[in-house]
């Protein structure tokens, strides 16, 4: 046992949302974001500096209007030799509005900008500027200011007034003399593009004092002001990074632990769940992310394990037959395991992995788009499409807001019908450019389970195979476990009930089961002063199998599916040829139960090779070759090659871990 007594916590790593759980005084608790145990696994890089990225929903709500700056689902790219581009999000940008003033103080003021900027120039200033052509004071000003302008005329807007955005008092009165007018037209400019990224150039202290009698967040300088500030032009808008899957978890790992440690104090030690099919590479990823983010001391363990070890903690003496169903946010895993009293031992696992909560959503917003298409939703049959952003009419700004409004809402509709039987979705939405409307759709949980079928379809074919290759029936299931936040829908514990003709566990919420159970291990494993009494020994198997390619690509199973772990199994081999100089062994897994022979199959990957350079001259059979798999409980595989001769003396001897990529 650990000396060092540090809090040690259970991470349940999702590919949609992730949940930080840890044992104190005997006692579940739960890291919180915003009162929430669920934290997207989502990061957006809204600068390139550490400090300016935003996690979790905060980071999906903005990564919904730049896109291109959010990362999530990089549990899915965990072992991919692979890196994403990410773009720092653009900020918007800075509209300069130029009063007629500024452009006789300074005619050539548009070379001061760069292309990082939006000029926008009122239709009164450039017939102003125009009048002033006449007048002789300004003339040539005026002048050298309209070639300017149409000199630019590409790189700027000329822009309509729109003067019902001013209050009703002298700004609209009888009295008001030609500057008057002016000053109001170039002031509801300001107030159409009001923004705090907006700024009007004006030298005429009466449009200030105008603009201060608005509500407004538009700034105003004069031309002195403008030259002190103003922008340099920028170059550096698409700067952007590459990451890995691995990347990403580190990253995101580095954030739950500063939060966690920020309430239990430094946190160094932890248990991290992954899923029961993930390969050595795959978990040795996670590992090394983990060690990156700033743990010490990590330990993986698979998710289905943990979930069983959080409901079989109670058990006294248990001999049972569970199936965990754990369907998360992105995908949807089913495993077979056997309590026999404090031992835990997996059986068999199967799922899709492309199959999850976020379908569901999804679903839920095609329908609803849908009803916008055809003008169900909308007051006089009006049809909206959110389909295609060209189509729609509206501009990117406003489809991209209807999008957010929308996916938002679907997803509080999703989570709410599974507490009530009916729900009204009440949205505010540009129904045409620069006009909203509040759009009403209502749903009854009986529309949400037929807009669903098929994905609850999807699900009972995979628990189907699974059930075939543990070669069991429904009724040799003692205890079904719910996991992930998506078996909380009333559809699929319906579904689970009826498949298995009996309740399933729910007496923890499946939403955080498998983060309480990774909890508990960390427990065990790192306090010594643990009020946890009961010793729980876990015999995990291989759920792949391991081997190596031999001549014309034909795979040979060295470490078989279902082997319990750890193991180290050995085959031998002969040399190609004779006098071969060089010997290459490539290693491989393929899925349990495929009988799958050749190493291009889609059943079977590879995962990395040994190599011997400059052999001596050696006959082909006078050598054996030894093939040693060496298979950690942590699922961290180490390959040996040992070259004898017939006599058993050693000729070479080298050694890799196939999972350091």
């Amino acid at each position: 046992m650990d000396s060092d007594n540090t809090l040690a916590v259970g991470i349940d790593f999702g590919m949609s949302n992730s949940v930080v759980a840890y044992f104190q005084n005997g006692k579940y608790k739960f890291l919180e974001i915003d009162n929430e145990r669920l934290i997207p696994s989502a990061i957006y890089f809204k600068g390139a500096a550490q400090d300016k990225w935003i996690y979790g929903n905060k980071a999906l709500r903005r990564g919904v209007i730049y896109p291109d700056a959010l990362f999530k689902h990089f549990k899915r790219r965990i072992g991919e030799n692979s890196t994403q581009t990410f773009q720092f999000e653009i900020p918007p940008k800075t509209k300069y509005i130029i009063d007629t003033n500024i452009f006789i103080a300074e005619p050539r003021i548009l070379e001061n900008f760069g292309n990082d900027v939006e000029i926008l120039i009122p239709k009164t200033v450039y017939e102003e500027l125009a009048r002033r052509k006449s007048v002789p004071a300004t003339a040539a000003e005026a002048e050298i200011a309209l070639r300017s302008i149409d000199e630019h005329r590409k790189f700027i807007s000329m822009e309509d007034s729109h003067l019902e955005l001013l209050t009703d008092d002298l700004f609209k009165s009888a009295n008001q003399n030609n500057n008057d007018r002016n000053d109001n037209k170039i002031l509801s400019v300001a107030l159409f593009h009001d923004g705090g990224n907006t700024i009007l150039l004006s030298n005429d202290n009466l449009v200030e004092e105008k603009a201060s009698w608005q509500e407004h967040k538009f700034q105003v300088q004069n031309y002195q002001e403008f030259i002190f500030y103003r922008p340099l032009p920028q170059n550096n808008l698409t700067q952007s990074l590459q990451l890995s899957g691995k990347d990403g978890a580190a990253i995101f790992f580095k954030y739950l632990r500063e939060e966690i440690s920020k309430k239990i104090g430094n946190v160094t030690k932890a248990i991290i769940t992954v899923p029961q099919g993930f390969s050595p590479i795959q978990r040795n990823e996670i590992k090394d992310a983990g060690i990156k983010a700033g743990f010490t001391e990590i330990e993986l363990e698979s998710e289905p394990t943990a979930a069983a070890v959080a409901y079989g903690i109670d058990l006294e003496n248990a001999e049972k037959t569970i199936l965990v169903f754990d369907f998360g946010g992105g995908t949807f895993d089913v495993t077979i395991l056997k309590i026999s009293g404090n031992n835990f031992i997996p059986l068999v696992s199967g799922g899709d992995s492309k199959l999850g909560g976020e379908d569901f959503t999804q679903a839920l917003i095609e329908d609803f788009k849908e009803k916008l298409l055809d003008g169900e939703i909308l007051q006089n049959n009006q049809s909206l499409d959110m389909f295609d952003e060209k189509n729609s009419g509206l501009s990117h700004e406003e489809f991209i807001k209807n999008d957010l409004k929308i996916w938002e809402a679907c997803e509080d509709m999703k989570c709410r019908l599974s507490n009530f039987d009916s729900e009204n979705l009440n949205v505010e939405l540009f129904i045409q450019p620069n006009e909203t409307a509040f759009v009403e759709y209502e749903l009854s949980r009986a529309d949400f389970e037929e807009i669903t079928y098929e994905l609850i379809n999807a699900a009972k074919k995979s628990l189907d195979e699974t059930m075939k290759r543990a070669k069991l029936f429904a009724q040799d299931i003692d205890v079904v476990i719910l996991a992930g936040g998506t078996s909380t829908i009333p559809s699929i514990q319906n579904f689970v009930k009826q498949y298995f003709g009996k309740q399933p566990y729910s007496d923890k919420n499946p939403a955080t089961l498998i983060a309480e159970g990774a909890a508990l291990l960390a427990d065990l494993k790192w306090n010594q002063d643990s009020a946890i009494t009961k010793q729980i020994k876990i015999f995990n198997k291989t759920m792949t199998d391991f081997g190596v390619a031999l001549k014309n690509h034909k795979f040979d199973t060295i470490i078989p599916a279902n082997s319990p772990l750890p193991i180290q199994n050995k085959q031998v081999y002969s040399l190609q040829k004779d006098f071969q100089r060089e010997l290459q062994i490539e290693c491989y897994t393929r899925k349990a139960g495929s009988t799958a022979s050749f190493t291009m199959k889609d059943d079977i990957k590879y995962i990395g090779k040994l190599q011997i350079s400059n052999l001596p001259p050696l006959k082909k059979y006078g050598v054996d070759v030894f093939v040693t798999f060496n298979l950690t409980k942590e699922y961290e595989l180490a390959v040996e090659v040992n070259l004898q001769d017939k006599q058993g003396n050693n000729i070479e001897q080298t050694q890799v871990k196939i999972n350091l990529v």
